[in-house]
């Protein structure tokens, strides 16, 4: 039933960042587009790296405009500075 997919990742230093700020990010979409999205994750990306940690979120949407009021937002919302959100639209691959 869901008609668009979103991919979020996460990129930060440390673990405990990343955690928070994921969190953050799973309950402000629950929050405001409960009704309209689900959210899976969050999912530690397949390697990691020594010197940072990644998670990503997928956003599976029922409505396609509240899919595009959601991107902006995240796109105009400074993330902290330690951490990096890219999304990744309509992603084939989740690794």
């Amino acid at each position: 039933p869901y008609t668009q997919v979103v991919k979020i990742l996460l990129t930060a230093k440390t673990k405990k960042d990343l955690s928070t700020f994921s969190k953050t990010v799973i309950t402000a979409i629950n929050t405001a587009y409960g009704a309209y999205m689900q959210v899976e994750g969050p999912v530690p990306c397949g390697r990691q790296a020594k010197d940072f940690y990644q998670q990503y979120l997928l956003i599976k949407s029922l409505d396609d405009n509240m899919l595009k009021s959601f991107i902006k937002t995240v796109a105009e919302t400074k993330p902290p500075k330690q951490l990096t959100v890219k999304i990744i639209a309509n992603p084939y691959s989740f690794i």
